[in-house]
């Protein structure tokens, strides 16, 4: 499908109705050999079922991590020094602001 070296940014909200997608997403997020990282990823998948209710492809993850649980274990500090949102996480990781309009 895909290699380590390729991205794509793909606009489900555009797209919700094709199913083609939707199988091909089911393949990759389906995929025992995938792992899924997400943030908030909860909130991403109440806004998959209230916008996209025809897709069906974050029901099948079988390999995903949550990354700010993780960093949640790793660094129980921070949420007196910025908190767990992806930007604050972003900064105290990579000394760099997330602009997420990018």
């Amino acid at each position: 499908m895909g290699s380590s070296q390729q991205a794509y940014i793909i606009d489900l909200i555009a797209l919700k109705t094709c199913k083609a997608l939707d199988e091909v997403l089911c393949r990759i997020f389906g995929n025992p050999q995938t792992s899924i990282l997400g943030f908030g990823f909860q909130a991403d998948v109440a806004m998959f079922n209230k916008e996209c209710p025809a897709m069906t492809f974050f029901n099948n993850i079988t390999d995903f991590v949550e990354v700010q649980d993780f960093y949640k274990l790793v660094h129980p500090d921070f949420a007196d020094k910025g908190g767990f949102g992806l930007a604050a996480v972003c900064e105290n990781l990579f000394f760099k602001k997330l602009c997420k309009k990018e």
